[in-house]
């Protein structure tokens, strides 16, 4: 670098120390500060930036070439990856993280270019400890050809990146786009000018006494402005939700949200609205939500609830249904630390359950704190995994894959991903390619996050199995809903569900091993034996528990040709075989021990694989099409009886098909009291969902040989969307409960595993006689040498182990 420049850098950076809240923290500094903006004078035309150069910097291999004699422009091209972008140096700004900023870009795309329905983005790198650990997005807009762009932005670093370790490393202007196979693939475009300005300086502390303190009230926000779309450092639009400000009562205001078309279309709560000071500090926090829907409404299809705006998504609060004048309250009262505020992970959603898409509007919101202290730091546990731990994978290597859930936003944290190799060998997505995530308007797929998990998968040696291609919830309207909400015709659902399964089964084809292709069709709970397992399907029932494809085939199905409703069924399993053949077929849901829902699956697996036999469109007549049983296994310890477990196995192994536990948690309590309790869990509860998951897991290893995985759903009690029952094998700390060491217990068990040979096909009966009687008394011996002395020493020696690495 020359001395000119050198100097000319030395003179930015001292001039920039001068500046309140740049490089030295000021609480009394200026309404509005320019920070940044691009000196044109320092660039001519034709210059090339590859390194560093006057606060700018090349990311990944783009060309960035300056355009332009008296009106200049950096012009990006040559792209091959959309991190194939301009970037702004973080090191030169020095932003103050307790400051908020407007960043200003603006741009442009050439009339001839294609932009493949493209966006253009402001986001940025975050790093922690020198590495990259962070791709926050903070900005975006479609580009459109011949036309310019303007992303604006308002910025807070404590807010968009509470963790203080971490640092904004750069700010980059890109594009959403999957990454092409050679430069050139992506679209070029123009950035005229980037202008960065302070807005608002930091502020003096609040004195903290432990009394009631109110954090937040909608009613008292000032950045709510009538007539216009929700903007509010502490709120924010969920989804698709469409939130105007408009006037409330007594010269307040209130949020209407309208036109909503999924369940989570609301308004997140930002869980940085619980910081004091600018962190997170440990208290009871009380968040509280008043609204009401509109006269006329139909109060009985009417529920709200406040639930987690990332995974795992679970319901917070119980749903709550209007009072007879239309209004509503949702109370969500917890007491945290500072450290599990820091790590929780998500914020907080007021939305609707499934399938319920009521418009409304919020009246009040407010966020209240009592008791609030700064955490003794001497006391805080910082999660972290134990890898000396016994590898779940490893133990039951000679029985079944082992598997969790991932969503894209985790895959960045190298811990987590470490943990998930030595733990598990293949992954499920939890909500990345579900219907209503990949395609929200008709023809248009949006693959990126969905396509960061199998990536992920495939760079660390991990299987992929999908969920879901086809369910009655989380899926885009426009599969199987007009407009207006009522259902297409047959016709009309029948080629968009054959278009959209081509598109996303064949877009993964050979990139996963199976397939749910199916989630959910029959009716939550069925516990008697049906006539016929059409009866029990999921038809027109509402409280979203019908099924809008099946309305959708009913509606034009020909009765004098045996059609119905229920024909979607056999259409999705032919629709994925054909665009994957490779991938095995599972028919997946819950409630599956009930004996009525369990015989009403294996008869519609029965009957949909003899058809598929005489099927013209089938190449392989020895081949099933729905090959494969998922089993949910979303139990609690309060009534799970693991003797109709293995009733259901023996029954879906008749079907011959494959079985997989696919959704594995136990959860202390039942269904009616697990999401009450406040309190953690006793020994005495820990011993006994420990013992349960013994029981599951003898009788998993009993019918190994038909049973291909066996997937937890969630990684810690915390991460769980069943949270409040405390349901998996790990707790807020990462550490290992009682259930994991009992889980592995099993798998290392060496006894002789009774074999249900009557109901496994193919299987001889044994003998009878007075030979077989001797073999049985020597076997019985042998068995009680095994289980009193061999698990004695086996088990005392593995809790020996564990019990030192944790």
């Amino acid at each position: 670098m020359g001395k000119k420049v050198i100097a000319l850098l030395t003179c930015v950076m001292l001039s920039l120390t001068l500046i309140p809240g740049i490089g030295i923290k000021s609480t009394a500094q200026a309404a509005e500060t320019n920070i940044y903006k691009v000196d044109w004078s320092k660039f001519n035309e034709g210059d090339k930036i590859s390194g560093p150069m006057e606060g700018l910097g090349r990311s990944g291999g783009a060309d960035i070439t300056v355009t332009g004699s008296s009106t200049k422009s950096f012009y990006i091209s040559n792209r091959k990856d959309n991190w194939d972008a301009l970037d702004i140096q973080n090191d030169l700004l020095k932003l103050d993280r307790d400051a908020t900023y407007e960043i200003t870009v603006t741009g442009h795309v050439d009339s001839n270019v294609d932009t493949k329905n493209a966006s253009v983005k402001l986001g940025g790198v975050t790093r922690k400890t020198g590495e990259d650990d962070g791709y926050p997005e903070f900005k975006k807009e479609k580009l459109q050809s011949g036309k310019s762009f303007v992303l604006t932005y308002e910025l807070k670093l404590s807010d968009q990146i509470p963790d203080a370790s971490r640092n904004l490393w750069v700010l980059r202007v890109q594009t959403d786009e999957p990454s092409g196979s050679r430069a050139g693939d992506l679209v070029p475009f123009y950035v005229d000018d980037i202008v960065i300005i302070q807005t608002k300086a930091s502020t003096a502390p609040v004195a903290v006494t432990g009394d009631l303190m109110s954090l937040y009230e909608l009613n008292a926000d000032k950045t709510l402005k009538v007539g216009e779309s929700l903007s509010s450092p502490a709120l924010k639009v969920s989804g698709n939700a469409k939130i105007v400000v408009v006037e409330g009562t007594d010269g307040t205001v209130s949020l209407q949200l309208k036109d909503r078309v999924n369940n989570y279309d609301g308004v997140d709560i930002l869980r940085d609205a619980l910081k004091i000071n600018d962190k997170f500090m440990s208290g009871t926090y009380t968040i509280e939500v008043k609204g009401h829907v509109e006269d006329g409404s139909d109060l009985s299809k009417s529920q709200f609830v406040m639930g987690m705006t990332e995974s795992p998504w679970g319901e917070l609060t119980s749903r709550v249904t209007p009072s007879s004048d239309g209004s509503f309250v949702i109370t969500y009262t917890k007491a945290y630390t500072g450290s599990e505020l820091t790590g929780l992970g998500y914020s907080y959603r007021v939305q609707t359950p499934p399938s319920v898409l009521t418009s409304f509007y919020i009246d009040n919101i407010t966020v209240t704190v009592q008791g609030a202290e700064e955490e003794d730091e001497s006391t805080v546990v910082i999660p972290e995994w134990d890898l000396t731990l016994d590898s779940i994978k490893d133990a039951y290597a000679d029985y079944f894959m082992i598997g969790n859930i991932m969503e894209p936003g985790q895959i960045q944290d190298t811990e987590t991903t470490e943990m998930f190799k030595h733990h598990y060998n293949v992954v499920t997505a939890e909500n990345a390619m579900k219907p209503g995530n990949i395609s929200k308007v008709k023809g248009e797929y949006n693959f990126d996050n969905a396509d960061k998990l199998v990536t992920w998968a495939k760079e660390n040696g991990l299987k992929v199995h999908g969920h879901t291609l086809v369910w009655h919830s989380q899926s885009a309207p426009w599969l199987t809903t007009n407009a207006d909400g009522t259902p297409l015709t047959r016709a009309e659902a029948r080629a968009n569900m054959e278009d959209y399964i081509k598109n996303v089964a064949g877009h993964y084809a050979g990139k996963v091993i199976s397939w749910d292709v199916l989630n959910e069709a029959f009716l939550p709970g069925v516990s008697e034996i049906p006539a016929g397992w059409r009866d029990v399907l999921r038809k027109f029932e509402d409280n979203g528990n019908g099924s809008p494809w099946y309305q959708a085939y009913e509606n034009g199905a020909d009765k004098s040709k045996g059609e119905d409703g229920s024909d979607y069924i056999y259409d999705a399993f032919v629709f994925t075989r054909l665009a994957a053949p490779d991938a095995v077929l599972y028919y997946n849901d819950f409630n599956e021990t009930e004996a009525g829902k369990c015989e009403a699956i294996a008869l519609m697996v029965e009957e949909l694989n003899t058809k598929w036999k005489t099927d013209k469109r089938n190449t392989e007549p020895d081949r099933l099409l729905i090959e494969g049983i998922g089993m949910q296994a979303h139990y609690w310890t309060g009534d799970l009886k693991v003797s109709t477990v293995e009733a259901s196995i023996k029954r879906f192994i008749k079907t011959g098909a494959k079985i997989s536990v696919s959704e594995l948690d136990v959860p202390h309590g039942d269904y009616m009291t697990y999401k009450q309790r406040t309190d953690s869990p006793t020994k005495e509860e820990e011993k006994l969902q420990a013992d349960l998951y013994k029981q599951l897991f003898e009788v998993y290893k009993k019918y190994a040989d038909n049973i291909e995985r066996v997937t937890f759903w969630g990684k810690t009690d915390p991460q769980s969307w069943r949270f409040q029952g405390y349901p998996l094998l790990f707790d807020k700390n990462f550490a290992p409960k009682d259930a994991f060491f009992a889980v592995i217990d099993v798998a290392k068990e060496k006894v002789a595993e009774e074999k249900a040979v009557e109901t496994i096909p193919g299987k001889d009966i044994p003998k009878t006689g007075e030979d077989s009687s001797k073999q049985m008394i020597l076997t019985a011996v042998a068995i009680l040498i095994i289980l009193v002395f061999v698990p004695v020493t086996i088990l005392t020696k593995r809790r020996e182990k564990n019990i030192k690495n944790i």
